[in-house]
């Protein structure tokens, strides 16, 4: 029986539907194999990548290590103690205790050497214990190098150098640092410079105080010649000699990852087969919503094509033969193109070729200058271009490549976008400079205001307390006062001022030491006392019981007291209490504070007060005298020891002032 003509186009239908499926399976089953191959390779490369990761890491901790301890060597040997007792008049029993058992105890380090001004060892400490010459173990020719290094870092700031060596059979970090004077006046008194050397093993602590900081599991320290799997690091001094070996264990992360990627590329495999046999059943439905989607197509066309039209930017599409797709009103405009160059498969050199003929690219031959430019344009790599036109107009060229060859190109004028970016710059650069000369201003001035002031103030003392003999009228003497008291009050202002414009600056160096806090509170309130008294208030101390010492500049942690009390004491009507003290936080910081029931602060002006020159109250009715830098001051001494300023205070009620240091600056008390 011979089938029907429907029942033949059918069947041939269904085989060349079944025909596709297969096709489809058989494409989804090749992806599948090219992303697992694609995986593999990728698992590999990323092994590769953490391990060299790793050594990087580790070459990064070593160098930390090496950083810190020319810090202390620096540390020990800048200041002029240092110098004086160990290399101007060498002292063992002051080196016993401050060189060898002090920085053996705190940073752990094995051997300490002084060396003279000619490199002759002058004290040798293993331990933190002197040892005698015949022990001294120092590769000569490493100090040596270290000792010349160390002398020719600058004097203003003379920063360690370290290098690596073998000591005993076992690997040390070593550094120098320069012997001198800390402050600049005293370095012309220096005949020579001495070097301090310190050495410190690579033993198991610190590796693993390395290994814990930067995530390395089982790192050891082995001989040059022990057998090491990947990764490891050879550890070379700065000559290049090799030293010693680091190896460490890294967990395998792309095989892992592979791991997990092949279950779930089986399941999208089986999703994807599954998605086939769904869009076999719906392939007979696709037809008429084919149709419907044409015409939903020619709706969207127009759309995009009025989109296309309406843009600022000048918009042109070449196909893979650098032929014009299709283009934008904009882009005819903007190169006074004629309408003949802007129809569909007009070749990009055609173009080119009419623009260098009308000197849109400046001077010369128009056939060379178009090769040039399509030499260039053929440079897969061209993204973006900012070109200035002849006429000074600025154009912001990009191209984008097409999936299948050709590329668009976006062209937009951006000449005033510029000239107003160049105005910008132009208006901070005279920003910047009016700041710096603000700051040179109030650096001159202040210097030039000190001179005559100091004067001011000593002549007028030598008439009020008529040091040269009776000045004869009374009032003289009174006046003389009067003279000395507003003196001393204009360069106590000229001094914040100049403080205040260095911290600004960043120009401020702190002198830190161990600052003993009772103390400095206890001088605070006997400067402050007879103010308190004149005013008829109550000056009370709190200090907590075995108040621990800060590391900070004596000099900003007492003008931080005097500012904060002085205040209180202003603000803090007759018949009130001022309450200053200190504590130790929760936290393990420390807290200098400042209490009193005067007037208090609005909360909204809290931003005020603590902003440089800023007064509450206007300059018409000002009822307290006062500049406004004392609370900035404060403030910015405590965020250079790296602290904050809290003010807590209710308007009528009183003020809480709070300097609050952190833990690292609090030194306990054994």
């Amino acid at each position: 029986m011979i089938p029907a003509p429907n029942g033949a186009s059918s069947g041939g239908a269904g085989a060349g539907l079944r025909s596709l499926v297969l096709l489809i399976v058989a494409f989804a089953v090749l992806n599948a194999a090219i992303v697992l191959g694609i995986a593999s390779y990728a698992a590999r490369m990323d092994d590769d990548e953490g391990r060299q990761h790793s050594v990087a890491l580790v070459q990064a901790a070593l160098a930390a290590a090496q950083r810190e301890l020319a810090r202390t060597a620096r540390d020990y040997a800048w200041f002029d103690d240092a110098f004086d007792k160990l290399v101007v008049a060498p002292d063992p029993v002051w080196a016993d205790s401050y060189i060898g058992a002090s920085i053996a105890r705190t940073f752990g380090v094995a051997r300490v050497m002084v060396l003279d001004r000619v490199d002759r060892p002058l004290l040798y400490f293993v331990d933190g214990a002197r040892t005698p010459e015949e022990r001294r173990d120092l590769p000569q020719g490493v100090v040596t190098v270290l000792a010349h290094q160390a002398r020719a870092a600058p004097a203003e700031d003379p920063a360690g150098v370290t290098d690596l060596a073998m000591i005993g059979g076992e690997l040390h970090i070593m550094a120098a640092a320069a012997l001198r004077y800390e402050k600049a006046e005293a370095a012309a008194r220096q005949a020579g410079i001495g070097v301090l050397v310190i050495t410190q093993p690579l033993k198991a602590e610190l590796l693993a105080r390395i290994a814990e900081d930067y995530l390395l599991a089982d790192l050891v320290y082995l001989p040059l010649d022990a057998a090491a799997a990947a990764p490891n690091l050879t550890l070379a001094a700065a000559d290049g000699t090799a030293l010693a070996r680091l190896a460490w264990s890294l967990k395998p992360t792309g095989r892992g990852m592979l791991t997990r990627l092949v279950p779930a590329l089986a399941a999208a495999l089986g999703l994807t087969l599954i998605a086939i046999a769904i869009i076999y059943l719906r392939l007979q439905r696709l037809a008429a919503q084919r149709q419907r989607e044409a015409h939903a197509l020619v709706v969207q066309s127009g759309l995009l094509r009025t989109t296309f039209e309406t843009v600022n930017q000048a918009i042109c599409v070449f196909d893979r033969a650098a032929r014009l797709v299709a283009c934008n009103r904009r882009y005819g405009e903007i190169y006074r193109l004629p309408p003949e160059l802007l129809r569909p498969d007009t070749s990009l050199r055609t173009i080119v070729h009419h623009l260098a003929r009308g000197g849109e690219f400046g001077p010369g031959d128009p056939e060379k200058v178009t090769d040039e430019f399509m030499a260039r344009g053929g440079d897969p790599e061209l993204r973006a271009l900012d070109r200035v036109r002849p006429d000074g107009t600025a154009l912001e060229i990009r191209r984008m490549p097409m999936p299948g060859g050709g590329f668009v190109t976006t062209i937009m004028d951006v000449t005033d976008r510029l000239k107003t970016e160049a105005a910008l710059r132009q208006a901070r650069d005279q920003a910047e400079m009016a700041s710096r000369v603000k700051s040179s201003f109030l650096a001159n001035i202040g210097h030039e205001l000190r001179t005559p002031l100091n004067a001011i103030l000593g002549f007028s003392e030598i008439i009020q307390r008529q040091s040269l003999g009776p000045v004869g009228v009374k009032q003289y003497a009174e006046y003389a006062a009067d003279i000395h008291e507003s003196g001393a009050y204009l360069l106590e202002i000229i001094s914040d001022i100049l403080d205040l414009s260095k911290i600004e600056a960043g120009r401020t160096e702190l002198h830190e030491k161990q600052v003993d806090l009772a103390r400095a509170v206890n001088a605070t309130v006997r400067l402050c006392a007879t103010r308190a008294q004149t005013g008829g208030l109550t000056l009370t101390k709190r200090l907590d019981e075995d108040l621990p010492a800060l590391y900070a500049d004596e000099r900003a942690i007492k003008q931080i007291l005097i500012n904060l009390l002085s205040n209180a004491i202003k603000f803090t009507p007759k018949g009130g209490q001022v309450t200053i003290g200190a504590r130790r936080e929760d936290d393990g910081g420390l807290t200098l504070f400042v209490a009193d029931t005067g007037i208090g602060i609005d909360h909204k002006d809290i931003a005020t007060v603590l902003a440089p020159l800023g007064q509450v109250d206007s300059a018409h009715n000002r009822r307290y005298t006062g500049t406004g830098l004392g609370l900035p001051l404060v403030k910015s001494f405590v965020e250079l020891h790296g602290g904050a300023l809290v003010l807590d205070n209710e308007v009528g009620t009183g003020t809480i002032v709070r300097a609050c240091f952190p833990a690292a600056r609090v030194i306990a008390r054994h």
